[in-house]
């Protein structure tokens, strides 16, 4: 599925961590259900995991 996804930090250029590109469609667990989503914005928590502020770089996909 296309999807819009976290790949990268950068504390200078935050926005430059977001790629577009295919991924596993997602799989519900039990008890779960996979919703569609037809539009998504940016907060500025994303913006502070983006910079690296609020989440470490490592693990973060």
């Amino acid at each position: 599925m296309l999807a819009c996804f976290a790949a990268s930090q950068s504390a200078d250029n935050p926005l430059s961590g977001l790629q577009i590109g295919e991924q596993p469609a997602p799989v519900a667990e039990d008890g779960w259900t996979v919703v569609t989503v037809r539009t998504a914005g940016l907060n500025h928590h994303d913006l502070w995991s983006l910079k690296g502020w609020v989440c470490p770089p490592t693990g973060y996909r």
